[in-house]
């Protein structure tokens, strides 16, 4: 519905469509529910959060590595 929404009308007539906003508001609501869920597992379960963290180290230290050797190659320039 949306996709055709925006095929047939310019970004101005789109954003104040309302089921462009229903649509949004649903996807915030069941984002929060995921996330919060997720939390609660986290905070109740080791065996979550053990499992959450084996999933994240690498990601976010590695993110890290690369953030600063792309900072030290644009140093050595």
């Amino acid at each position: 519905m949306l996709a055709e929404q925006a095929d047939a009308n310019e970004i101005d007539q789109f954003g104040v469509n309302p089921d462009f906003e229903k649509v949004m508001m649903k996807a915030v609501v069941a984002a929060f529910k995921s996330h919060k869920s997720m939390s609660e597992q986290v905070l109740k379960k080791s065996s979550v959060k053990e499992g959450l963290n084996e999933l994240l180290l690498s990601m976010v230290y590695e993110g890290f590595k690369s953030k600063i050797g792309g900072c030290r190659s644009a140093e050595a320039r």
